[in-house]
């Protein structure tokens, strides 16, 4: 059979390339049982069913994405890059924690974002739900948003 035709250029998504202190590092052992419930994959404690985790790759905590209080899509998500906890959280684009007073958390995807890092700069948050320009990128261009090359622990 033929190959199939290529996607217009204008269609394929842009994936950014992991932060400049992400690069090259190693995940971090996860956690085999939930920071917030004390269960484990086998069992959520709060629900009462088993649930796959998601692990900061950084320092390894682990917890369900409903302790999380994660809506199912953005549960699926995170487990398709290297997600950060909270307290790990740094800034998708330019790689630091620094300022944490003024780093976004995309409502689809989790990853952190300062105001002054995105392209224009925000100078206050915005009110109610932020999406990140990964995020709108398949919704404009109607392509789904592939998994990044850098998958969860």
């Amino acid at each position: 059979p033929p190959p199939p035709p290529p996607v217009p250029q204008e269609k394929v998504p842009v994936v950014l390339p992991p932060p400049p202190n992400l690069v090259g590092k190693p995940c971090a052992k996860p956690n085999p049982y939930c920071d917030f419930c004390l269960g484990d994959s086998s069992i959520n404690k709060k629900t009462g069913k088993g649930e796959k985790m998601v692990s900061c790759a950084d320092c390894g905590r682990s917890a369900h994405p409903t302790c999380l209080q994660f809506p199912p899509p953005l549960a699926a998500v995170v487990l398709t890059y290297r997600w950060q906890c909270i307290e790990c959280k740094s800034c998708h684009l330019c790689g630091t924690s620094d300022n944490d007073d003024q780093l976004l958390f995309c409502d689809d995807c989790d990853r952190g974002y300062h105001m002054y890092c995105l392209t224009p700069p925000i100078k206050e948050p915005p009110e109610g739900r932020w999406s990140c320009g990964l995020c709108l990128k398949p919704a404009a261009t109607g392509v789904p948003f592939p998994p990044s090359k850098h998958p969860a622990p």
